[in-house]
């Protein structure tokens, strides 16, 4: 693990405008009720430029039908845009050396949004859920500094700031920490509180209308939990990544690892490959179970603009995750701490940051496919240049929140479209029992009638592509019946219905458990290997004392081996509670195979733990 120290012990490691004298004046402010002075907001707009009446520039050609407007409102002098009008009355229309016709990004400053908006603030985090951006802590501006600890949520939707009721005890004010989503779950881990760099992990759990969080804090038993400020969290699957950062005494590029299911630390992880070299105030983006690394700080006095990435998928039966620092296209940032970013398909958008000189606002992307950078150019309001902001993607918008430059911090949002957001899924979902172009109907046993279409249906289901294009009876038929559907048989209505949807659209909702469940096993008749991971890794993040053993016999029985692993290692974990449970008899419900595996594994887990409480008490003694 490679270490830089900061000049002084328990600083909170944050370039470029924060001092150790300033943390001792720093207030910390929990989240209570306290009357609030917000600043005036910027009514700015788009500015537009102002031509006179007389300067129009439009000719007219009744002889060639056409409408010429010299485009000194359009680009530059040079610019023409030509309408064409057909005979018909219709029209066709062309550019004629137009720079660059494609469409730009073009930024919008929200006004006027509705509720209550936090107040200014840096050094604080925004999840994206849906339409809405959750935004938790961070350091307030203004000549305060305070420390938050408050939480308040954007409908982008609406344009409407709502300030939810807490339920729980509200965590210790923080800013640097980091903050991921895991399900309904908003997870915090870290930060500076004013007085020393956090450990805890902090879970905000989202409810349904969004205008409550219930939050609670995880106290891991027997374990020393790592302190850090300023780093990275990337949650993928059932686990937690933080790289880097500062303890207060150190910039750090060490790997730890969290097991969002057992709720235990791992770490530092041993990798392969050149590692990153220690850092913070960095960028995480998680892309194809890959983490992508890029920028930060080193030390007081420079910046980065590297680019690494960590797979975390094994490679040829190994089993340490490997750091790549790739070959790359295009002219990358300038080297910058805190820049944001965040996904958007396959591209990384890049915005703002601090240059060891100056506040950036500038835009930049890395297409992950050809590994290529390109610098945006935008049109609109752009956010003015700041750093320590929050950089979230919805439906197709960029937002931007919060920040600082050299003189203040700011509390206003700024969003940039970037394209039309897909419909792919919903006009495919529109399709099922569609009466026009549907050319087949399944008839279940309860009476339900669904319509779909064969050509949609082969071409994703191996199972229906063999059942509507052989010899099969049915394959004739306009009408099939399916017989396995109903009370006491293999699959219910809904599951089939779920099945349909997810062959259309290649989603599908899970409501509860037991729908998790029934996915799973219909997935397995009708071989469709996504849907059956996509139930494995719902199901393995539910994973109980409890349930641990059925969900082990129902991976054995419908071939989840993905699934049968993760339960087998959390059996062996809790190997004496799990097989001394009263209320079931594991020789009745496992096979014989997976009984002998288990007690192996149990066996041997047992031993090491005996061997490592041995050792310890020797040390003790000693």
């Amino acid at each position: 693990m490679e270490k830089s120290p900061t000049k002084e012990n328990n600083s909170p490691n944050s370039h470029p405008d924060y001092s150790m004298e300033e943390a001792k004046n720093t207030q910390v402010v929990r989240n209570q009720s306290t009357e609030r002075v917000y600043p005036s907001q910027d009514r700015t707009g788009v500015q537009v430029s102002n031509h006179s009446s007389d300067n129009s520039d439009i000719e007219e050609s009744s002889s060639t039908n056409t409408l010429t407007i010299n485009s000194s409102r359009v680009s530059s002098a040079s610019d023409r845009v030509t309408i064409c009008f057909s005979d018909n009355g219709n029209f066709d229309s062309k550019i004629d050396h137009l720079e660059d016709a494609e469409a730009k990004p073009f930024w919008r400053k929200m006004e006027d949004l509705e509720g209550l908006p936090p107040t200014s603030r840096n050094c604080h985090s925004a999840t994206s859920y849906g339409k809405y951006l959750i935004i938790f802590g961070g350091r307030e501006g203004d000549g305060s500094k305070k420390i938050l600890n408050d939480v308040f949520i954007l409908n982008t939707s609406d344009e409407k700031w709502i300030e939810p009721e807490i339920i729980g005890e509200t965590p210790n004010p923080r800013m640097g920490h980091t903050a991921q989503l895991y399900n309904h779950t908003i997870i915090i881990h870290g930060g500076w509180d004013g007085f020393k760099v956090l450990d805890d992990l902090v879970f905000l759990e989202l409810q349904p209308t969004m205008d409550k969080v219930k939050i609670w804090t995880l106290v891991p038993k027997n374990q020393t939990t790592p302190a850090r400020q300023f780093h990275t969290s990337s949650i993928i699957e059932n686990k937690m990544y933080v790289f880097g950062g500062g303890d207060g005494k150190y910039w750090l590029n060490d790997l730890l690892v969290f097991n969002l299911i057992s709720y235990e630390w791992e770490g530092p992880v041993e990798t392969k490959g050149r590692a990153p070299s220690g850092r913070l105030q960095h960028a995480a983006i998680v892309y194809d179970k890959k983490i992508f690394i890029f920028g930060g700080e080193p030390d007081r006095y420079r910046q980065l603009n590297d680019l690494f990435y960590l797979d975390t998928k094994p490679i040829n039966g190994s089993s340490k995750m490997i750091w790549h620092q790739p070959d790359t296209e295009g002219i990358p940032p300038t080297p910058r701490v805190s820049a944001t970013g965040c996904l958007v398909d396959s591209e990384i958008y890049f915005f703002g940051g601090f240059d060891g000189h100056k506040w950036l606002n500038d835009l930049h992307t890395f297409d992950l496919k050809t590994m290529t950078w390109s610098k945006k150019t935008t049109f609109g309001h752009k956010p003015s240049p700041r750093c320590r902001h929050s950089t979230n993607h919805s439906n197709g918008n960029l937002y931007i929140f919060g920040g600082n430059d050299c003189d203040k911090s700011f509390n206003n949002v700024h969003t940039i479209h970037l394209y039309p957001p897909s419909t792919l899924k919903k006009d495919m979902k529109s399709l099922i029992n569609d009466d026009l172009f549907s050319d087949v109907t399944f008839v279940l046993e309860d009476g339900v009638k669904i319509k779909a279409h064969r050509a949609i249906l082969a071409s994703r289901c191996e199972v229906f592509k063999k059942m509507l294009t052989s010899e099969m009876q049915e394959s004739r038929k306009n009408e099939i019946e399916i017989k396995d559907i109903g009370p006491g048989k293999d699959m219910s209505s809904d599951t089939f219905k779920a099945i349909i949807l997810y062959i259309y659209t290649d989603d599908v909702n899970f409501e509860d458990l037991q729908m998790v469940v029934n996915c799973l096993i219909a997935s397995d008749k009708y071989d469709l290997i996504r849907l059956k991971k996509m139930c494995e890794l719902e199901l393995s993040k539910v994973i109980t004392h409890d349930n641990v053993i059925d969900l082990l016999h129902l991976s054995d029985v419908y071939n989840a081996s993905e699934l049968r692993d993760i339960c087998l290692d959390y059996a062996v974990k809790h190997f004496d509670i799990v097989t001394k449970r009263k209320d079931y008899d594991i020789f009745q419900k496992l096979s014989k195979k997976t009984i002998v595996e288990l007690c192996i594994k149990g066996a041997g887990f047992a031993r090491r733990f005996n061997q490592g409480s041995q050792k310890l008490q020797e040390n003790h003694d000693t």
